[in-house]
């Protein structure tokens, strides 16, 4: 599955380049994801940030994204377990989403 809209992932060269010159002023935020590269790269476009790989086993991504809303659904969409690193805003909305997900599927 790959989430709606997403398009194949530049190289990583090219989403620094536009990481650095698009965010530069923004709060990043930085999520690990428990999957390989492989497996993540292709479920999320990370055009609005970068995608590297930690270990064989894990990656990290980085954004600075226009709304931590966005950013939030987005990583749920992704399908895989993942550790949200910062920042905190990110990770109170998040928790938030979670709770009215929650609540909507109890009815």
């Amino acid at each position: 599955m790959r989430v709606p809209g997403s398009r194949r992932t530049p190289a990583a060269a090219e989403l620094r380049l536009l990481h650095t010159l698009g965010a530069a002023s923004r709060e990043r935020g930085v999520v690990r994801f428990s999957a390989p590269l492989a497996v993540v790269s292709e479920r999320l476009d990370a055009e609005a940030g970068y995608l590297e790989a930690v270990d064989d086993a894990t990656c990290r991504y980085v954004t600075a994204p226009d709304s931590w809303e966005w950013l939030a659904v987005t990583l749920a969409a992704v399908g895989v377990p993942y550790t949200i690193e910062g920042p905190p805003e990110l990770a109170d909305l998040s928790r938030s989403l979670a709770e009215r997900i929650a609540a909507a599927a109890d009815g």
